[in-house]
């Protein structure tokens, strides 16, 4: 069961991490898009939490 839960969480880090990735090439192509530095602040706060979710976000 703990080596499941481990591999759900790496799977979640890397679904997060692939939608930053995402999400900042089209930050460079919209520079000041609320939108989208919105969903990055989002995204990057969820993969923190996903990460380290014993730590205050």
């Amino acid at each position: 069961m703990e080596e499941e839960e481990k591999s759900l969480r790496a799977q979640a880090q890397d679904a997060i991490y692939t939608e930053i990735i995402e999400n900042t090439k089209e930050l460079a192509e919209y520079r000041g898009s609320g939108g989208t530095v919105k969903a990055l602040k989002e995204l990057a706060e969820a993969y923190a939490w996903v990460t380290q979710p014993a730590q205050p976000h």
